[in-house]
C-alpha cells in the first residue's frame, strides 16, 4: 500500500459503505477530545462536561455548516424545490459543510452550555481553543479524501492530483471530472498544515501567565488571515460577494480577525493597568 492510499473517497466496511469526510470528520473531534481532556484536568474542570461539550459541538457543527452551505453555497439546489425534498438540507453524509457556519452554530450552541451550568467561561473558550484548530486539521484530512475544498489548477512544484480510487471519484469532483488528474494548489493540504501549527501555537503559549479568554482570539487572529489567503488559492464554489471579489468564508474572516485584534488589544491594556483575572 502507498503511504496515501488510506485516504480513499468511500470505504467498504463488511455490507456499509463510509464516506472518507464523514469518517475523518468523526476523528476530528476525538482528536479535539482528546486535547480537552488533559487540559480540562489541569485547569480543575470537571471532565464530565466536555463530552457533553463535544455531543453539543458535533450536533451545532454540522448543523451550521449545512445550512451555511445551503443558504451560501448551493441555494439553488437545496431551496428551488425545498418542499419536495425538504430533509435533503439535513443529509450531511453526502458532503457539503462549511466550516464558519458549524463554528458559529456550536460557538453559540457551547456558549449557552456553559454559561447555563456557570462554568468559568473565558477558561472553558482558552481549553477549546486548541481542540478546535486540532480538530480542524483532522477534518481537512476528510477534504482531501473526498476531494471537497479543492484547489486551482496549478503548475507550481506542490501541485497534487486527485485520482479514481477503487474504481471511485472523489465525491466532489465526481461532479467535476475535467480536474482530476490535473496538478492543483494543495488547499486541504494546506489548511491541515496551519490548522495544527496554530493548535501547537496555542498549547505552547499556555505555558505562561495570561488574561483568561486570550487563547481563544489568539486563535481566531492566525486563522483567519490563512483561511482569508488560503480561499484565493480554492476554485470549490465558494459563495461570492462583491462582484466574486469575496467568498462567503473571506467575508467572516475579516470582521474575525478585526474583532480579535480589538479585544485582544483592550485585554492587554486591562492586563496593564491590573485589572482583570489571569491564568497560571
Amino acid at each position: 500500500m502507498g503511504p496515501y492510499e488510506f485516504l480513499k473517497p468511500v470505504y467498504h466496511i463488511g455490507s456499509y459503505t463510509l464516506s472518507g469526510y464523514f469518517l475523518f470528520l468523526t476523528v476530528a473531534f476525538a482528536v479535539g477530545l482528546q486535547i480537552a481532556l488533559p487540559l480540562a484536568r489541569y485547569y480543575k474542570i470537571r471532565q464530565v462536561y466536555f463530552y457533553d461539550i463535544a455531543f453539543i459541538a458535533v450536533a451545532g457543527g454540522v448543523l451550521g455548516g449545512r445550512l451555511f452551505h445551503a443558504i451560501f453555497e448551493k441555494p439553488d439546489l437545496y431551496f428551488t424545490d425545498f418542499w419536495s425534498h425538504p430533509l435533503k438540507i439535513f443529509e450531511f453524509w453526502n458532503g457539503g459543510l462549511v466550516y464558519y457556519g458549524g463554528l458559529l452554530v456550536s460557538f453559540v450552541a457551547v456558549s449557552a452550555y456553559v454559561l447555563i451550568r456557570k462554568l468559568p467561561y473565558f477558561t472553558m473558550a482558552d481549553i477549546l481553543a486548541p481542540c478546535i484548530v486540532a480538530g480542524l486539521g483532522a477534518g481537512r484530512i476528510g477534504c482531501l479524501a473526498a476531494g471537497c475544498c479543492y484547489g486551482k489548477v496549478t503548475d507550481w512544484w506542490w501541485g497534487i492530483q486527485y485520482r479514481i480510487v477503487d474504481g471511485v471519484y472523489p465525491l466532489a469532483l465526481s461532479e467535476h471530472p475535467e480536474y482530476m488528474e490535473q496538478f492543483l494548489h494543495p488547499t486541504p493540504i494546506l489548511s491541515i498544515i496551519s490548522a495544527w501549527l496554530i493548535c501547537l501555537l496555542l498549547l505552547y503559549t499556555m505555558r505562561f501567565e495570561r488574561l483568561a479568554g486570550l487563547q481563544f482570539f489568539i486563535m481566531l487572529i492566525p486563522y483567519s488571515m490563512s483561511r482569508f489567503v488560503i480561499e484565493y488559492l480554492r476554485n470549490d464554489l465558494r459563495g461570492e460577494f462583491f462582484g466574486g471579489a469575496l467568498s462567503t468564508s473571506q467575508l467572516i474572516s475579516i470582521p474575525l480577525f478585526l474583532g480579535s485584534i480589538i479585544i485582544l488589544t483592550w485585554q492587554l491594556k486591562k492586563r496593564q493597568g491590573g485589572a482583570g483575572d489571569t491564568l497560571s
